[in-house]
């Protein structure tokens, strides 16, 4: 079948989205132009349209961090290649660009990228594809902390009460929570009690105030300014944007 007769009957971008990986496609000059649903699986309201034709990956400022800088150099220089065993999300995309679970799914991957030139041999873009190379579960004490928080999520959790439940010391489980996830259990609670706070605030027969209250939050300046942190508009703008 001819190229034209695959772009015209989208069955290119219909390859691209049932693709079974991870997979994105950037400019010459850093510009990510396309990712498929499964790059953008797991990520934060928001951050989609924040990435197309926005993200520069040469602007990334933990490529180092993560041990890409070889591999985005030569990638962009028109060579095909592979780093293996990357954590993907990396600890500092969750909260920033992915939701707190995937902190929790500790999956390693294969990222390999190869160029696409023109008809004169020049660089035009660079396709990146991330291959699962494993997954691990997370140690157990961090695993039975997250779902004691997932099923006390709308109670005033301590630290001290978490830790009390997985049979550990409290400095001992919140060292061990942060090196996993890259938060503590407070941190991750938080997260959890605002993120079922948004879904509330998404349907129209709860006032703002019921959400509060059925998240077990007390709806004032307090909670106002840490939601407004996370969301950057206040629980009456994020409402409004559902009517």
């Amino acid at each position: 079948m001819l190229l034209n007769e695959i772009i015209d009957n989208q069955i290119l971008v219909k390859a691209l989205e049932n693709f079974p990986f991870s997979l994105n496609i950037t400019r010459k000059d850093g510009i990510m132009v396309y990712a498929n649903s499964k790059f953008m699986e797991g990520t934060l309201e928001g951050i989609p349209e924040e990435t197309i034709g926005c993200y520069n990956i040469f602007e990334q400022e933990h490529l180092a961090e993560w041990g890409l800088i070889d591999h985005v150099k030569r990638a962009f220089q028109g060579e095909v290649i592979t780093t293996r065993g990357l954590r993907f999300p990396n600890k500092e995309m969750v909260g920033w660009r992915y939701k707190p679970e995937y902190a929790f799914k500790n999956i390693y991957v294969d990222i390999t990228s190869y160029p696409i030139f023109d008809s004169v041999g020049t660089l035009e873009y660079v396709v990146t594809y991330f291959s699962p190379a494993a997954s691990f579960a997370e140690r157990d004490e961090v695993m039975k902390a997250k779902q004691f928080i997932d099923q006390n999520w709308h109670s005033d959790l301590t630290n001290a009460m978490i830790s009390k439940h997985v049979s550990l010391c409290e400095t001992r489980l919140i060292g061990l929570f942060k090196e996993a996830t890259g938060m503590t259990p407070h941190d991750y609670h938080c997260e959890v009690r605002f993120d079922h706070l948004c879904k509330l605030l998404k349907d129209p027969k709860y006032a703002i105030s019921d959400a509060f209250r059925l998240c077990g939050l007390e709806y004032n300046s307090h909670y106002v300014s840490q939601f407004k942190h996370r969301k950057k508009m206040t629980p009456r703008a994020y409402k409004a944007q559902f009517k």
